[in-house]
């Protein structure tokens, strides 16, 4: 059991933990699942909010998707809010660390290893839904993106056809327009007539089959960002899977004074500096995305920023923190 003895850098360090019952080390525990919990289902939600928002711009509805992604933002912060204020009654257990009643802390050791092998398995199917989800929606995206030999092919064929027609006359090149007039005119005049009909009737698919007459595409352009919405919706669900389980471990390991938890006025240290941190880049991020689509009205393209701010906060934060436990070993 070496890898449960809590290790301190000093004996005045040790002296000051906290002393904790058994009752008062499961409460916390149970406080700090709950808090992992109502954490993971706010960073969904934020995620949700981004992909509604990409799925309604691709229907015209950037509006309506705007005020859905304020909405799960608005409950989000104040899940974050409130369970953060639940959990800031234990700060001082990060501060000083934890002693625990050596009964309980055999039994602590027996749950924690039942739980790691759990925790492992959550961290590999997060991993593995979002490597699906990014395989599905490349997938999608080539199926759906135009052939380059294709697009050279027709573009030369419309300018052939383009000379030809200018070579036939300018006469006969106006009579084809009134002609494609009269004839689009008549399309969209029993285009409208039967979509009319079809309301009438409420009959949906008559509806789609009148705007197919007209050269709508209602599917297949949309395809690709329809896959990328979903692709942040099961983000999402790996997120909670990661932050529920990672809050769990590591009140786990403050309890039973391992991994970051050895030191416990380094970590809270490390801890102050990262919080500091992410204080700014959130906002600044989440200004720039907001910035970026309305400025610019791509909504299914600005929210890659999303991925790309994690990603390089993670870089940071975990480059951060072992240049800073090599500097203060």
């Amino acid at each position: 059991m070496d890898d449960y003895t809590p290790i301190t850098t000093t004996a005045a360090d040790d002296e000051n933990r906290v002393e904790l019952t058994a009752d008062e080390a499961k409460k916390y525990l149970y406080e700090a699942t709950a808090t992992g919990h109502w954490f993971g289902i706010g960073v969904f939600l934020i995620l949700l909010g981004v992909a509604l928002t990409v799925l309604l711009s691709v229907f015209g509805k950037a509006v309506p998707g705007v005020l859905a992604l304020f909405v799960c933002l608005a409950v989000a912060v104040a899940l974050f809010i409130i369970k953060g204020l639940d959990i800031a009654r234990y700060e001082r257990y990060k501060r000083r660390g934890v002693r625990i009643p050596d009964d309980y802390r055999n039994d602590l050791e027996a749950d924690y290893g039942d739980f790691h092998k759990g925790f492992g398995l959550r961290i590999a199917i997060g991993v593995g839904i979002i490597l699906l989800s990014i395989g599905i929606v490349v997938a999608v995206g080539a199926k759906y993106a135009p052939d380059a030999n294709t697009a050279k092919a027709e573009s030369t064929g419309v300018v052939q056809e383009f000379s030809e027609d200018v070579s036939n006359g300018v006469s006969q090149a106006a009579q084809d327009v009134r002609e494609a007039v009269t004839e689009f005119r008549a399309d969209v005049t029993n285009a409208v007539a039967n979509a009319s009909e079809a309301i009438e009737d409420r009959d949906a698919k008559a509806f789609l089959e009148s705007a197919d007459g007209l050269g709508v595409d209602l599917g297949e352009s949309r395809q690709a960002t329809i896959a990328v919405s979903v692709l942040l919706a099961v983000i999402g669900i790996a997120c909670y899977l990661f932050i529920s389980g990672a809050l769990r471990k590591s009140a786990y390991e403050l309890l039973l004074g391992i991994g970051d938890f050895r030191h416990p006025r380094r970590t809270e240290a490390l801890d102050r500096r990262l919080g500091a941190v992410a204080a700014v880049y959130w906002p600044l991020v989440t200004a720039g995305y907001l910035a970026w689509s309305f400025i610019s009205d791509r909504w299914d393209r600005s929210w890659l920023i999303w991925p790309i701010a994690a990603l390089a906060y993670a870089a940071f934060s975990g480059g951060y923190s072992a240049l800073y436990k090599d500097h203060r070993a």
